[in-house]
């Protein structure tokens, strides 16, 4: 997220996400380690593939679907997989029960053969003579960092108030809209979130909040906020910006100080990891960090500069990183947000609109025709093919693509 006060204001197959995408935790399961199996061999099944253990294949009893070890991709997919596995019949019943488990349960596993298949031939990104599609270009004053939630089937993004309120130490400073592409609706979801960033963890939206100098999640269906991380050392920090989460619950986010209050001192222009434990830890000092995102598979991160850098990672097991040099410069200034799809593209939002990158760094394409710079892109719709693109501080755009992607 490109969220300059300044410059910005001078130019800005599957039946759930839980089985799209295992490398994020949208597409992930918390507790994916206990997608067990039910007694039958429906339940075998939906243990192997939510990358529990096994369920014992004895009685011809229901298998069980998964449950609620589905978990975070969404949890609400988990839960229908395991409604599918506990209602089931006996015997070839207990086969069904478990098919549905290993919908919701897989998405715990790397990552989803159904969605990103090993090995899978993919086209061009974008189809011949496709351009974005303006959805709505009123009302907004600063729309940024779009991310796709499966289990209300809806984008969310934030929106800075560049021009009504720019004390960004308040929540006031930001709005999140949700816009559900089924009805073509946009609402605002919460009026002050003080956010920039969005991604999903355990089914809740996790975003950076400037105003917070932290992380919070909240609630797509209550809207409930819990702040989950408030700064390091006991110190909060500049202005987290743009993040991306792992299926194994690491976080990776920027800190560019973009939004920096005056007052706070905060600790540098940094990106950080925050692991499972949520032991918070940096991973590199760059130049106005900004965009962040990972590989479809979590092993690799990518992070934007204000440098026209895309600098990538290495991500071991663990989630810890090792800088692996630079993946390309983009064409247009201030890259900004990141997603990628299942070939391993990096899309880039820039002032040349959105650059598409291989995993190699070749220059694919660039997706022009917007309303001032990109500032963030995600994938979704039920097909995950619809790319959410915000622009120009003012814009939101849709385009439909060829390659399935990631949420945010």
């Amino acid at each position: 997220m490109n969220s300059k006060p300044s410059k910005r204001l001078t130019v800005a197959l599957f039946s759930s996400l839980a089985i799209a995408c295992g490398a994020i935790s949208s597409c992930s399961s918390s507790k994916s380690d206990d997608g067990s199996g039910g007694d039958g061999g429906g339940g075998d099944q939906a243990g192997q593939s939510g990358g529990g253990s096994k369920g014992d294949g004895g009685s011809n009893s229901a298998g069980k679907g998964g449950s609620a070890s589905g978990g975070s991709g969404g949890s609400a997919a988990g839960g229908s997989g395991g409604v599918a596995g506990n209602s089931a019949g006996s015997g070839g019943g207990g086969n069904a029960g478990g098919t549905a488990g290993n919908t919701g349960g897989s998405a715990g596993s790397n990552p989803s053969t159904l969605l990103c298949p090993a090995g899978a031939q993919y086209p061009a990104p974008v189809p011949d003579g496709a351009t974005p599609t303006k959805l709505k270009d009123t009302g907004f004053e600063g729309t940024e960092g779009p991310v796709w939630v499966e289990s209300v089937k809806a984008f969310f993004f934030s929106d800075l108030q560049r021009k009504t309120m720019q004390d960004w130490s308040k929540d006031a400073s930001s709005k999140i809209w949700k816009y559900n592409p089924e009805t073509n609706n946009f609402e605002v979801f919460v009026a002050a979130s003080g956010s920039n960033g969005l991604a999903v963890k355990d089914g809740k939206i996790v975003a950076a909040l400037h105003s917070l100098g932290g992380l919070a999640t909240f609630d797509p269906a209550t809207k409930a906020r819990v702040d989950y991380i408030t700064g390091l050392g006991g110190n909060p920090l500049g202005s987290p910006n743009d993040l991306a989460v792992r299926a194994d619950g690491n976080v990776y986010f920027s800190d560019p100080e973009w939004q920096k209050p005056n007052a706070r001192p905060g600790q540098g222009q940094k990106v950080y990891r925050v692991d499972p434990q949520k032991m918070v830890t940096t991973v590199d000092t760059l130049s106005r960090p900004n965009g962040v995102t990972l590989s479809p598979d979590g092993n690799t991160l990518y992070v934007t500069d204000d440098q026209k850098n895309v600098w990538k990672y290495k991500v071991a097991a663990n989630g810890s990183v090792t800088k692996d040099g630079k993946l390309t410069t983009t064409a247009g200034n201030y890259p900004d947000g990141m997603t990628a799809d299942c070939a391993g593209n990096v899309y880039v939002a820039t002032s040349a609109g959105v650059e598409i990158f291989s995993a190699a760094g070749a220059a694919v394409k660039t997706i022009g025709g917007l309303a001032g710079s990109g500032t963030n892109v995600a994938f979704g719709g039920t097909d995950h093919k619809t790319l959410l693109i915000t622009a120009g501080d003012t814009v939101v755009y849709s385009i439909k693509l060829n390659i399935p992607g990631l949420p945010y």
